[in-house]
């Protein structure tokens, strides 16, 4: 599949929709390296997600995400995958976009539950219970389903094949470079 720019490729959305998965693909079919942000912190700061949540709290993580996307990333070549709440922070939507096409992946509340059943490692969901830990998806889903709306292209992922989504985010992206160079 041949693409029609070299504008980074950014994946936002929730957790468990499938930015890392289809990242990871992507790199691949497209020949580009694949960043997730939230390795790239990890890596910038020697520490993990879950640490920096439990000890500095979520709006210093949300200060390192915004460094991330203003310092770390490159300004092109790149396929990229957020931390599900970077879109949340005032201007980042705006700061992604200008790193990039950005498309936002959806999945309902039970289908990101499945994907996401055995992941202990989620800050946010450290809950034991799984109906309140599904209720507790609902919510933050819920708080943050209108940004991701605004955050780029939307895509659902619910019941797609890895294969399925790599064909639509290139037609997205294809589409989306060739707008720019007219």
């Amino acid at each position: 599949m041949r693409l029609l720019g070299s504008d980074n490729l950014i994946l936002t959305g929730f957790m468990g929709t499938g930015k890392t998965a289809l990242g990871r693909m992507l790199s691949q079919v497209w020949r580009r390296p694949f960043i997730d942000t939230d390795k790239l912190i990890q890596e910038r700061t020697g520490r993990k997600i879950s640490e920096i949540f439990a000890t500095d709290g979520e709006a210093f993580f949300r200060r390192l995400e915004q460094r991330c996307v203003a310092e770390w990333l490159p300004d092109s070549g790149a396929i990229i995958s957020t931390g599900g709440g970077i879109v949340t922070i005032d201007g980042m939507s705006e700061a992604l976009a200008k790193k990039g096409v950005v498309v936002a992946l959806f999945a309902s509340p039970e289908v990101i539950f499945s994907r996401i059943a055995g992941n202990k490692s989620r800050p946010l969901l450290q809950i034991e219970d799984p109906a309140e830990r599904l209720a507790k998806i609902r919510e933050l889903y819920a708080s943050r389903e209108r940004a991701y709306m605004r955050s780029g292209v939307n895509v659902m992922t619910d019941f797609c094949s890895v294969e399925e989504l790599v064909e639509r985010v290139t037609k997205i992206y294809n589409r989306a470079c060739s707008r720019k160079s007219v």
